[in-house]
């Protein structure tokens, strides 16, 4: 296939563009992503050096899918291309040039459930309460690094000053980092030195999804393409990660030489894009203004909005209707796309499905170390490959205490830091008797169980250290062993193991091809497309999920977030869509699911639905009742 075939207008421009800075503004599947890839296969088939041409994606998984599809274009050189995240490429430069090891830093990153023994210890020395500390206090600083906040005179404040020290020094003693630190040091980095290995470096800058990076990560863009022909492609309206301190505003606002629009809508019926467009236009004028429409001949589609008692009756109801149209051929299972914001909920529909013999697969990482077993496996696999893991020596002292035993470990941390100890070292000594530390009987007793569990893995391959320590049939490990076993074909050891764990466990991903019903929650659903999307759970409390206790600013911007991430769920679907709410939940079950709603009061609550179905406009068919859906079906 030549680079060109079948591109005409604005694909072709974009595939063509060739000097200066371009700005590609796309709606949902209007063909972006297949111009930027005829982009690159122009550049190779031109004779371009492929270390030259700079691809950044929004996840891995769209940067290998980027390059077999080069490849099919029949292009020389593909396989050199080596496109990938802002994160992965922040980490390469401070590697390069030796960035974190001369600021005393090691580039481990801090797993999710691995800050909560950072928070505690921090706590127990009189920083704070653990909830602020986890939810606002940390939280600010990293926020401030996305956006740059960071480099304004006065940052941080002197109010705020001995909690950012003390945070830097617990990650520098237990040699770690977060990972919203790795974008802003390498930026530092490249302003503080022009002269450096990446100045010049690429030709060609080219950035998908560009509205999904945060501040810093643009400004990075930006430094690194001074001298590079530079394309950004995306769309403000699906900007849906504000938890990621994503940047909308910075599409907007980029000086671009050429605007490339691509308003046409290649995947959805056109009953869908009226639908969208009356939803997203409620948005008012801060946006950018874009001709959202069909593709010549698209058909209709089908859109159903469906309510339900309550979230059992939901989720059963929701899987009774999906097993009908898979059971009667009209989808088969990987056609089917489930949009749900809760695991607990998500559950509901799977279990339902189990019973009508349907597989399914649940996306959510989020809960994956809530149980201490999978805390323990992970620490025990970390410590295996990296036996002087600091985090993970960390995580296994604090295993089985709700406070981590933070007064205890503090107090072996000092005197670590005042001896010059490694905390291995200094509990080595305690466990002999050659040390003694006051108040620290407990932490000691933790850490002599270590050597024995470790014991255990003596002489076992890859393989089979895996099965040990993530055996089948243990639910609080279901997760953790899918993940592992899902990348240990690529692995030769388990120092690569853990690296790909890790990344699969901050960077969750969902493949392009499926052949189960998939689950998840909307935000995973970026970038993906099917013949039945469902969307449930659409009440308020959930869509959008507000935070009640936050400023009036901070609300409104929840609120516009959320009728973009209604957007982005709306336009995945090829053919039909059901759009399913539900109308009461126990105040206890809502609370523990974090349904924002939530005042307190016991009881049944009873919300409406979602503000944002009203603004789909006159042609959104009338919401009817599920279950006479559902029986409608059945007759």
């Amino acid at each position: 296939m030549a680079w060109n075939d079948g591109l005409e207008g604005e694909p072709l421009k974009i595939a063509e563009h060739n000097q200066g800075k371009g700005r590609v503004i796309a709606v949902p599947g209007s063909g972006k992503t297949t111009a930027i890839i005829r982009m690159v296969a122009r550049l190779l088939d031109g004779g371009e050096d492929p270390i030259g041409i700079l691809v950044v994606t929004f996840t891995r998984m769209a940067a290998a899918d980027l390059v077999s599809k080069v490849a099919a274009c029949g292009s020389a050189n593909a396989d050199k291309v080596i496109p990938g995240t802002l994160h992965s490429l922040a980490f390469y430069i401070l590697r390069q040039e030796k960035v974190v090891k001369a600021l005393g830093r090691v580039a481990r990153m801090l797993l999710p459930h691995e800050r909560r023994p950072l928070v505690f210890d921090l706590s127990r020395l009189e920083f704070g309460k653990v909830p602020a500390l986890e939810r606002k206090e940390i939280p600010a600083f990293e926020a401030a690094w996305a956006r740059l906040q960071s480099d304004e005179a006065g940052w941080p404040s002197a109010k705020d000053k001995p909690l950012h020290n003390a945070l830097i020094a617990w990650l520098t003693f237990h040699q770690a980092m977060l990972v919203g630190e790795l974008v802003p040091l390498a930026l530092m980095f490249l302003r503080k030195n022009p002269i450096n290995d990446f100045a010049g470096r690429y030709k060609w800058v080219v950035v998908d999804e560009y509205q999904d990076l945060n501040k810093a990560e643009q400004s990075l863009i930006q430094e690194l393409a001074k001298k590079s022909v530079l394309l950004i492609a995306g769309d403000d309206d699906q900007s849906i990660y504000s938890f990621k301190y994503a940047h909308p505003e910075g599409i907007a606002s980029f000086t671009a030489d050429v605007d490339y629009p691509l308003p046409v809508c290649r995947r959805c019926p056109s009953l869908i894009l009226t639908l969208a467009r009356s939803l997203i236009e409620s948005a008012g004028a801060n946006r950018i203004s874009k001709d959202l429409k069909p593709r010549p001949g698209a058909p209709a589609g089908e859109v159903y909005v469906l309510q339900w008692g309550d979230p059992v009756l939901e989720g059963r109801g929701i899987a009774a209707i999906i097993t009908l149209w898979v059971k009667s051929n009209r989808f088969t299972a990987g056609d089917v796309l489930v949009l749900c914001p809760r695991r607990i909920l998500a559950t509901i529909i799977r279990d339902a499905l189990e019973k009508d013999a349907l597989e399914s697969d649940l996306y959510y990482s989020e809960n994956m170390f809530e149980e201490e077993r999978a805390r323990e496996a992970l620490a025990i696999l970390s410590l295996l490959a990296e036996p002087l893991d600091r985090v993970a020596l960390r995580t296994w002292l604090g295993l089985g205490k709700k406070d981590w035993r933070a007064k205890e470990y503090n107090r072996i941390r000092a005197h670590c830091e005042k001896a010059g100890l490694s905390p291995f070292d200094a509990l080595a000594q305690l466990a002999a008797g050659s040390l003694s530390l006051a108040h620290t009987k407990g932490i000691v007793e933790q850490f002599k169980k270590l050597g024995p569990a470790l014991q255990q893995y003596g002489g076992l391959d890859l393989k089979a250290t895996v099965e040990k320590a993530l055996p089948a049939g243990e639910k609080q490990l279901e997760d953790l062993r899918t993940i592992a076993l899902g990348v240990l074909p690529s692995c030769t050891d388990l120092i690569s193991l853990m690296r790909r764990i890790r990344e699969r466990i901050t960077q969750p991903e969902v493949p392009t091809r499926r052949t189960k019903i998939s689950i998840m929650t909307p935000h995973k659903a970026k970038g993906l497309e099917a013949e039945l999307v469902v969307i449930t759970s659409c009440v308020e409390g959930f869509l959008p999920f507000i935070d009640q206790k936050a400023s009036s600013e901070e609300q409104q911007r929840q609120a516009a977030e959320g009728r973009r991430l209604f957007y982005v769920g709306i336009t995945r679907t090829r053919q039909c869509l059901v759009i399913s709410s539900f109308r009461s939940i126990p105040a206890g079950p809502a609370k523990q699911i974090g349904f924002s709603a939530v005042k307190g009061a016991p009881g049944l609550l009873k919300e409406p639905v979602s503000r944002y179905i009203a603004e789909l406009g006159p042609s959104c068919p009338q919401s009817v009742e599920g279950d006479g859906f559902l029986f409608s079906l059945k007759t």
